[in-house]
């Protein structure tokens, strides 16, 4: 069976962040406003803080979802670079190797295998 393709798109790192606990204080708002517009219990439990709070959650995600976004965004810028400069170091040490020899101690001062050097394969 053949394995599929990617199709080019590039798999990102983190998805988007949401939150159950955010969604649940949102539809416990819109209840309450509903029936008790100035629902006060006191010790910081009231409506207005509860939106306070709510609204300081959906802020705090917003920031994390864009910085995460960022942060995926570079790995991406890093990972295309790298792979330019892998290319390149293979094309360079082809040259050395076409214009010194593929026998030759620049070409192994660059971290190639001597033709001479290189081990016989035996067969099975």
């Amino acid at each position: 069976m053949a394995k599929p393709q990617n199709s080019g798109s590039v798999k990102m790192d983190r998805k988007k962040r949401k939150s159950r606990i955010l969604e649940l204080a949102k539809k416990r708002i819109t209840g309450i406003e509903s029936f008790a517009p100035e629902l006060n219990f006191g010790n910081n439990k009231s409506l207005q803080n509860y939106k306070n709070l709510t609204q300081k959650v959906e802020t705090a995600i917003k920031i994390y979802n864009q910085k995460m976004a960022e942060k995926n965004q570079a790995k991406q810028d890093l990972d295309l670079i790298q792979k330019e400069l892998a290319g390149l170091n293979t094309e360079m040490l082809a040259g050395i190797k076409a214009v010194y020899g593929r026998d030759s101690k620049e070409y192994e001062k660059l971290g190639g295998t001597p033709y001479s050097k290189r081990k016989n394969r035996k067969g099975k």
